[in-house]
């Protein structure tokens, strides 16, 4: 009896896949290696948020926190709390975990694309999320509530894909993560309803859909309750009454700087997009993702910077799709020689950005964020940065204790008062230093010192300070 070995066959398609997989898991991997701390300026706001949140249940019950921190939605902090309470370091979530969310976006994204267009286009949307600029810099910001929320928008439009009901599930969760990103997905999902009914209201089906949607806005309300204030009605007049130059923009760079750096990404996401309206002659929730995120950029209208990453991360399966039209109808190799030089012109910007996007301090400085809860600080402490670069990253690392900086969270001075502080007499300082409830800190950090130079050491050196042995704080003596 004769025995054959057999191997499976790895189709050049499998083996794009692997690799394209493998440069996803290098992009957003490799900052774990790099740095001895996370990238951004906002994992001290998250690490303090899901400490918060953990001593509570949210939405049924919200743990004492800051006034500020009920501006965000709860819906990542329902994940978190369970994850914490069942004993997963907080770190974790602020660590390497934020970095597997990014891998897993896309490869989602990617997964549904090959299932709406076939698997070489979901292939080519791994590349795209390589590419991608305005993503990595969503990552290198640390953006968990709106990462989650479109994770929860794509399984949403995925569900209505496959026309299934369980699309009500993610659809809650996308509107309950994040502001801005269910805000577009309301949006979509409006003009959708709105459309459909142009041609089937009187189908049961139609009305059906209406019962759900309402079923969505309705349990997603109810979760905003507890915060509605701050993270919804506070919003409100700004939403309609805010645009142009007068409308907030977001922290996220310029449009202008993704239409240098993305350029060539954006422009086959554009090819891609157009080449599919004409294919299907009609729009989809994703084409519509895609209208009302550029409508917010173009129209600079509330956040519109911010939007620009939900603009690109929804133009992604089109430039995917745009790649791989332009590789099938043209049979010439020049055509193709073309295209792999334009892919490797991205992937040149794209990693010029990658550089640039280092931790918003250095480990110097984090060392001493992360000496302070080691001081043994009364419970009623209340510590003041002097800049605020460590600020949100002590808020992080203290989360029990009162944390103030310049401009921001408990903030009680106005900008003159602070220059009267840092620049003005003893007495002066022991006026607004009195305005202060319990025992006050200040932390002294490198950054403070160069910054201010002479003036900073003529502030250390006033008698309202004691320097406290083996720490970077001063304690104040005369409030």
């Amino acid at each position: 009896m004769s025995s054959h070995s057999t191997t499976a066959k790895v189709t050049p398609l499998t083996a794009l896949a692997a690799f394209f997989l493998l440069l996803v898991a290098v992009k957003f991997l490799l900052p774990l290696f790099l740095y001895d701390l996370p990238l951004g300026y906002d994992p001290g706001i998250y690490r303090y948020l899901f400490v918060r949140h953990a001593e509570g249940f949210p939405p049924f019950v919200l743990g004492e926190m800051d006034t500020w921190a009920h501006a965000h939605a709860l819906g990542l902090f329902i994940f978190s709390t369970l994850l914490i309470r069942a004993g997963l370091p907080v770190d974790w979530l602020v660590g390497w975990l934020w970095n597997v969310m990014a891998i897993v976006l896309v490869c989602v994204l990617a997964w549904v694309t090959a299932k709406r267009e076939g698997k070489a286009v979901g292939v080519c949307v791994l590349l795209a999320g390589v590419l991608s600029v305005p993503y990595f810099d969503g990552f290198a910001a640390m953006y968990w509530k709106a990462y989650l929320a479109l994770l929860f928008m794509v399984l949403t439009f995925h569900l209505m894909d496959r026309k299934s009901w369980w699309a009500v599930i993610p659809a809650i969760f996308c509107l309950a993560t994040h502001n801005q990103t269910g805000l577009l997905f309301a949006l979509v999902m409006g003009t959708w309803w709105f459309l459909l009914g142009l041609r089937y209201r009187k189908h049961p089906q139609w009305w059906k859909a209406t019962l759900a949607g309402a079923v969505v806005f309705a349990v997603a309300v109810l979760v905003y309750l507890p915060v509605w204030q701050q993270a919804v009605w506070d919003h409100v007049k700004e939403l309609f009454t805010l645009w142009g130059e007068h409308a907030p923009a977001g922290s996220f760079p310029p449009g202008l700087f993704y239409l240098k750096m993305n350029f060539l990404l954006l422009l086959a996401g554009a090819c891609g997009f157009l080449c599919t309206l004409y294919r299907d002659r009609s729009v989809a929730p994703w084409s519509l993702a895609v209208l009302w995120s550029a409508a917010f950029v173009l129209l600079k209208l509330f956040f519109y910077r911010r939007f620009f990453l939900h603009f690109d991360f929804f133009l992604l399966p089109f430039a995917a799709y745009g790649v791989v039209l332009l590789w099938k109808r043209s049979s010439h190799v020049f055509w193709h020689v073309l295209l792999v030089l334009l892919i490797l012109g991205q992937s040149y910007l794209s990693y010029n950005v990658f550089l640039l996007r280092t931790p918003d301090i250095d480990e110097g400085m984090f060392a001493i964020v992360e000496s302070v809860e080691s001081a043994d600080l009364p419970a009623d402490a209340f510590v003041v940065t002097l800049e605020n670069k460590s600020t949100t990253w002590l808020r992080g690392w203290l989360p029990n204790h009162r944390v103030a900086g310049p401009g921001l969270f408990s903030y009680t001075w106005p900008f003159q008062d602070w220059e009267l502080f840092l620049y003005g007499t003893h007495e002066q300082r022991r006026e607004l230093l009195q305005r202060l409830e319990g025992p006050v800190y200040l932390l002294l950090t490198p950054l403070f010192f160069e910054y201010y130079g002479e003036f900073a050491q003529k502030f250390v050196e006033d008698p309202c300070f004691q320097r406290l042995e083996n720490t970077s704080l001063l304690k104040v003596t005369c409030t």
